[in-house]
């Protein structure tokens, strides 16, 4: 028959090795936690909470500084410190060299496809702003515009990519990754980026090159929305593109940066995942110090 044994001593002994053995758990799982924050960065979830934080960014003339700033406390309030060394490491990169890995033959794949899914949003935002008249006409001043709009124009050529990239037998698992994390950053961040820092802040992004064109630009010297309202909608639309192109190439080589710092600490998926989180918020500040100084993508003329 069993009994239980209550000898003091080995009870004592019992608890010791217990609370031992707790702590050494803990700090492994905490030294283990390091290089990436305590959160579930795998999950859908996750990224859009991070996103959807912005909303609540400054909307009034942002500049570089101070998105760059307000997006970093964001990802720190939501995912721990240690979200911010990543903004901060990856962005310090990228700004050093905005085309890093790209050039590098091990991500040529990668980066065959981020021209594919730029040439989408260019493409797509360029069918819808040719739609758009910039006489100073009743007609033309009573135009409309909507974020959803541009989403479907730009899905006409971005979806096709979608699937070439799913089915492409040629990529790597984590090649894949990294390319469905930049396409998921781009559709959660969509809204901020077409909303919030598309139409609210247009007057204060400079002109793009052809905005006072004779030719491409409609030949328009003013504008307003009672005069030329649709060379008003074609600046958001171009200032829409620039962001996004930008979000899209910084969240591909912030998941690459994670795959490569996750990787040695067994945490290479959630690196792959958290980098692309960081990186589309360093392409989202790029695209914005862009539009403030007139730097858009080429679309309607770049003369």
């Amino acid at each position: 028959m069993l009994t239980v044994n209550n000898n003091p001593v080995r009870v004592l002994v019992t608890i010791l090795v217990f609370c031992f053995c707790s702590i050494v758990i803990s700090s492994c799982s905490n030294y283990n936690d390091d290089p990436t924050p305590s959160v579930k960065a795998n999950s859908q979830e996750a990224s859009k909470d991070a996103f959807s934080r912005l909303s609540a960014m400054d909307e009034t003339c942002p500049t570089m500084e101070s998105a760059s700033w307000d997006y970093r406390m964001q990802l720190i309030s939501t995912y721990g410190s240690s979200a911010g060394t990543w903004y901060d490491d990856l962005q310090a990169e990228l700004l050093a060299n905005s085309s890093i890995y790209m050039t590098d033959p091990a991500y040529t794949k990668i980066f065959n496809y981020y021209s594919q899914i730029e040439a989408a949003i260019k493409n797509g935002s360029k069918d819808l702003l040719q739609t758009y008249c910039t006489a100073n006409t009743t007609a033309c001043n009573s135009q409309t515009y909507s974020t959803s709009m541009l989403s479907a124009a730009i899905a006409v050529y971005l979806n096709p990519v979608k699937t070439l990239i799913n089915n492409d037998s040629s990529l790597t698992t984590n090649e894949r990754r990294i390319l469905n994390e930049a396409i998921l950053a781009y559709e959660n961040l969509f809204e901020q980026v077409t909303t919030d820092y598309g139409i609210d802040v247009v007057d204060c992004y400079a002109n793009p090159a052809w905005w006072n064109s004779t030719s491409a630009g409609g030949g328009m010297q003013t504008s307003g929305f009672f005069s030329g309202l649709g060379k008003v909608i074609r600046k958001i639309i171009n200032g829409h593109a620039t962001v996004l192109t930008k979000l899209v190439k910084g969240a591909i080589q912030g998941a690459i940066y994670g795959l490569g710092v996750g990787a040695p600490f067994g945490m290479a998926i959630d690196g792959l995942k958290f980098g692309a989180l960081c990186g589309a918020g360093v392409g989202f500040v790029n695209g914005i110090h862009d539009c403030i100084n007139g730097n858009y993508i080429c679309l309607v003329s770049c003369s």
